[in-house]
């Protein structure tokens, strides 16, 4: 199954039957809010992304939250250099307190901070672009993935600069818009997309060249519901990410990983099998698999 005539052709814009919205696993545990940046409604296929925040309420400053540091990640996973360059974190809306939080995070874990005290100013840690040239307005469950994003990208690669690109809106055509500024910025050798929507045959057709920069590598999230096929994860000039749970040993080495029974990757319905899955052809068939890597 390693030839090239085994493979699907290339997705062309059509009216995609049967595309639904995806299932978003909704938290309905008592104190939990979902905010509207994680659903996807039938109306959002093929016209706005989501990502995944969930709000606590009631959770105030003194509630410590539970989890990794950012020294026993970097153990876990053996990660000994700082990094360089630049990673470009796409996200919607304005993110007002970005270089606040940003230096907050960064203080409590001994990370460089950023001394500047205007997010869009050529700075050294972190720097605030709006895609289209103007401030979007804001948004609290989109401001949430951007915090996590710039955060942990500076966590594991202190030593490169963060950009946080700013969609106008959560629409597929203004995301896609700012990925492209974002590919392009000094420096930048990475790109993150933690959203997606439903894939459809217009998504590729359309907007999938933009994955495409010498020297520059995209990263999009598999989703957080299980099963799920979302655009731009699976496209073949994206690396799809998938989410695991992370269990260490007494000396902070990785011990196990699982995958989450919530997480999204599938067969795609439109991108063509890439190369570097030819190796399991027989398992995908024609089209492209995700996650590669969790």
């Amino acid at each position: 199954s390693s030839g090239t005539g085994d493979r699907a052709p290339e997705p062309t814009c059509s009216r995609d039957v049967g595309a639904e919205a995806s299932s978003q696993q909704l938290t309905s545990a008592q104190g939990f809010r979902v905010p509207d940046s994680t659903r996807e409604r039938q109306e959002d296929v093929g016209q706005r992304l989501h990502t995944n925040p969930i709000v606590l309420r009631g959770a105030g400053r003194g509630d410590r939250p539970t989890g990794f540091t950012p020294q026993q990640i970097r153990t876990a996973y053996g990660i000994t250099g700082s990094g360089s360059g630049a990673i470009a974190v796409v996200a919607a809306f304005d993110y007002v307190q970005a270089v606040d939080d940003f230096n907050v995070f960064s203080r409590e874990f001994g990370l460089p901070t950023e001394p500047s005290t205007d997010p869009t100013a050529n700075n050294a840690q972190l720097q605030v672009v709006y895609a289209s040239g103007r401030r979007p307005t804001t948004d609290s469950g989109w401001n949430q993935e951007a915090a996590l994003d710039i955060q942990w990208a500076h966590a594991a690669a202190p030593g490169a600069k963060i950009y946080l690109v700013e969609a106008d809106s959560s629409s597929l055509r203004d995301l896609m818009a700012a990925t492209h500024v974002a590919k392009r910025l000094p420096g930048v050798r990475q790109v993150s997309m933690s959203f997606g929507g439903t894939e459809t045959s217009c998504a590729y057709a359309t907007f999938d060249p933009i994955f495409s920069q010498s020297g520059v590598s995209f990263y999009g999230s598999s989703g957080d519901s299980a099963g799920e096929r979302l655009f731009p994860s699976l496209s073949r000039r994206v690396i799809c990410v998938g989410g695991t749970t992370l269990q260490t040993n007494g000396a902070g080495s990785r011990r196990s990983e699982t995958v989450w029974n919530g997480a999204g990757g599938g067969i795609s319905r439109f991108s063509p099998r890439p190369i570097f899955q030819d190796p399991v052809g027989s398992i995908v068939g024609r089209y492209r698999a995700g996650p590669d890597i969790s």
